[in-house]
């Protein structure tokens, strides 16, 4: 864990949020209105390890966890509001799932009630 976080911290920076404990990086700039979004994605701290997010405006309603070098979270779920205030929801839902951790398969949890 300790050398997969030191790999990747080179990604945080100034332009860091600090939302609900966690820490993300756009990777590419983020457009100001949610109809714009198809995907985004970030770097994020979860404060045991550094993930990527990838943030997908569907009205799937759920979250994939796929693990490999680096785990791989992709949250699929309609965007409504700017993206600082999804990015509250999300990281409230990762929090409640408790990211999970060493697994060998991807995992889907659906997000409909969270």
């Amino acid at each position: 864990m300790k050398k997969q976080r030191e790999k990747y911290e080179i990604h945080f920076g100034e332009d860091d949020l600090w939302i609900n404990g966690f820490r993300l990086n756009p990777v590419h700039v983020i457009p100001e209105l949610p109809e714009e979004i198809t995907e985004i994605d970030f770097y994020i701290d979860t404060g045991e390890e550094v993930c990527l997010l990838r943030i997908r405006n569907s009205p799937l309603d759920k979250v994939t966890f796929c693990s490999g070098e680096i785990t791989y979270i992709i949250v699929e779920k309609t965007l409504r509001l700017e993206i600082k205030k999804e990015l509250e929801i999300i990281t409230g839902i990762l929090k409640k799932i408790k990211i999970p951790h060493d697994f060998k398969e991807s995992i889907s949890f659906s997000i409909q009630g969270y």
